[in-house]
């Protein structure tokens, strides 16, 4: 049995996730990006943790998923509903591809753990974002 590294599954994930959500999402960045150059929506897929059995048993990886949506755009006449809104049809997109990808390159199932959350963030560069975070299970191969 190969030891995968988290590193590996955060990134494969990142990968998929970027073909999953294209059009709907202006980056998928597979680390703690804190500058996203202008760009909304944004995705940001963390590593959250590992469960590692013994002897080949298997491996659980936990990985969190980040949607970054501005908040309000005045200029744009962006609202604060359409904000919602695009969190709402990411999450929705998130899901379909989780029950899809059951059997990636390196994992045998993905799926939720837990409820996730939805909240607003303090203002970065003078501008307010909404940002759902979701954690992952990933069994790995």
């Amino acid at each position: 049995m190969t030891v995968r590294s988290r590193r590996e599954v955060r990134e494969a994930i990142a990968d998929a996730l970027a073909t999953a959500l294209a059009g709907q999402v202006q980056a998928v960045y597979p680390f703690a990006a804190a500058d996203f150059e202008g760009r909304s929506p944004v995705v940001r897929v963390l590593s959250r943790g590992s469960a590692r059995q013994p002897r080949g048993l298997g491996e659980t990886m936990g990985v969190v998923v980040e949607f970054w949506v501005l908040f309000s755009q005045r200029r744009s006449g962006y609202t604060r509903r359409d904000a919602e809104d695009t969190l709402d049809a990411l999450e929705q997109a998130l899901a379909a591809w989780a029950e899809g990808a059951q059997n990636g390159a390196l994992w045998t199932g993905v799926r939720y753990d837990g409820m996730s959350m939805v909240g607003q963030t303090p203002v970065v560069r003078g501008e307010a974002w909404l940002v759902e975070v979701v954690n992952l299970v990933v069994q790995v191969k």
